[in-house]
């Protein structure tokens, strides 16, 4: 039963990865294309070791190729640190491992990292970084109640010299007591874990890591800075990591990766089961769509958090029983039942369903890549090609189905006609806003009750006016106008809700 034990904190880490969306590997990045440059978007080049030695004799270190070898990852761990929180001594690979990643784009190279450096350190580190154009994007902390204090920076640069990019990373490292890279261990340690029942929780395959159980999981999203590509070996993905200490108890650290919508989502999903929230921040400055981190933290989880008393997908009327709770962070029962939802009103629970329908659309809502920062509008990213017309067909099946369930619709000239317009016209109409980079048309109308965005009312718009003049002088230029009227304001409704929650 002991050896069980952590599966639940396992299902409370699923809730909070379904709430931030369905993060799937990415696809890997192909070479670098002139459409992609043309529209501002560069992908990242295949490389080779070789295309690297400069930087990895600069360092001393040897790294790993991931994303297709488009990105070249050198781990930076702090094995000199002895660091404890909550009583449990950190092991490096459960947050103390920084690293620094480099990709080769069209127009240079980008280098990407996190480093982590003690307080006494982070100054010295800081000149440093500075000091050879290194930006620091970042600066928080993965641990809460952490002896000695221990902070991580993310870091962020381009250029043409990959060496010059690793010399600054290397004198950031000479400020800190970071020891030598160190040979991987012959034959990894075993994780005395329920690794297969984590694994069932999950949904995933995690992977034992010198005697640590890991997950990462990437966004679906294509993830851009700067109009540059960014893989996931570059670190934006999510991160949830199990550290063994003894008694089939765990300690678990990592961080959910979120666009804005999310975050109070997983929030509240990590809070539901006393999952302790260390920072809510982002990595970068120009990212799209914005990213939002939440850093995680846990107390040990004990026997007494079983398996057979988890609920499916933690229902919103239980609280999981905490083991070990520190005292400082351990909820009143009132805010507890708030926050498990109870007695929620039926009013309430429509416009959650709402909310819920509008958070979960694939493609996520984030601040106006031509905006200004005074106001945090929603946006919708625009749709690929292929789920823009998988979305029209959608529209022109569910239009076809509901004119054969109503018998006076039931005729093959009016039935092709509405469906060749339910697929052309919105189809077209995302088309065109995509070409034009039109992202205004995304941007939220101002209703609280119904999600529906500009693009959504101008797709409505089209798609009515162009069925009720064809219909009028095609298959119903001999019935009334009210007919037309009707057809087309019933099969413009299917248009317009595929609209809103698909796209």
């Amino acid at each position: 039963m002991a050896r069980r034990a952590v599966a639940p904190l396992a299902a409370l880490l699923l809730v909070a990865l379904a709430a931030c969306g369905t993060p799937t590997s990415a696809a890997g990045p192909g070479a670098d294309t002139d459409s992609d440059t043309t529209h501002g978007r560069h992908q990242p080049i295949p490389t080779t070791e070789a295309d690297w030695k400069p930087v990895t004799d600069a360092l001393g270190r040897t790294g790993k190729f991931g994303d297709g070898n488009t990105v070249y990852r050198i781990p930076l761990p702090r094995n000199d640190l002895r660091v404890t929180s909550g009583g449990v001594a950190i092991k490096p690979g459960l947050s103390l491992g920084g690293y620094a990643a480099f990709a080769k784009y069209h127009d240079g190279v980008m280098l990407m990292g996190d480093l982590v450096v003690t307080e006494a350190e982070l100054p010295k580190v800081t000149d440093a970084l500075q000091a050879h154009g290194i930006e620091q994007t970042a600066l928080h902390k993965h641990l809460l109640q952490q002896d000695p204090p221990i902070w991580w920076t993310h870091i962020h640069a381009m250029g043409d010299n990959p060496a010059a990019l690793a010399q600054g990373v290397k004198a950031a490292l000479d400020a800190t007591a970071i020891p030598p890279a160190a040979a991987p261990p012959g034959q990894q340690p075993p994780v005395d874990l329920d690794t297969a029942g984590i694994d069932k929780v999950l949904g995933r395959k995690g992977t034992a890591d010198g005697g640590l159980y890991k997950f990462t999981v990437a966004r679906k999203e294509t993830i851009t800075d700067d109009g540059h590509v960014l893989p996931p070996t570059f670190g934006v993905t999510t991160g949830i990591n199990f550290q063994p200490v003894g008694g089939g108890k765990a300690a678990i650290n990592g961080d959910f990766v979120m666009t804005a919508p999310e975050v109070q989502q997983v929030i509240q999903a990590l809070r539901k089961g006393g999952i302790s929230l260390v920072e809510v921040h982002n990595h970068s400055f120009t990212e799209q769509p914005r990213l939002f981190y939440a850093h995680f933290s846990t107390p040990t989880s004990g026997p007494s958090t079983t398996v057979s008393r988890w609920p499916r997908r933690c229902g919103p009327r239980w609280t999981p029983p905490i083991s070990n709770p520190p005292a400082d962070l351990t909820v009143p029962a009132a805010a507890a039942r708030a926050t498990a939802g109870t007695g929620q009103s039926p009013r309430y629970q429509l416009r959650s369903a709402v909310r819920n329908l509008r958070a979960n659309r694939p493609h996520r809502t984030g601040r106006h890549p031509y905006g200004t920062p005074r106001k945090a509008r929603r946006v919708l990213t625009p749709l690929s090609y292929p789920e823009l017309l998988g979305g029209a067909t959608m529209t022109a099946v569910l239009e076809v189905l509901l004119m054969l369930a109503v018998p006076k619709w039931r005729r093959p000239g009016l039935i092709a006609t509405t469906a060749a317009i339910g697929f052309l016209v919105p189809a077209g109409w995302q088309i065109v806003l995509k070409l034009t980079h039109s992202y205004e048309f995304y941007t939220d109308l101002p209703l609280k009750i119904f999600p529906i965005s500009w693009q959504d009312t101008g797709s409505g718009i089209a798609t009515y006016t162009v069925r009720s003049l064809l219909l009028t002088f095609g298959p119903m230029r001999n019935q009334p106008a009210r007919d037309v009227a009707n057809l087309s304001m019933a099969t413009g409704a299917v248009a317009l809700l595929v609209d809103i929650y698909l796209y």
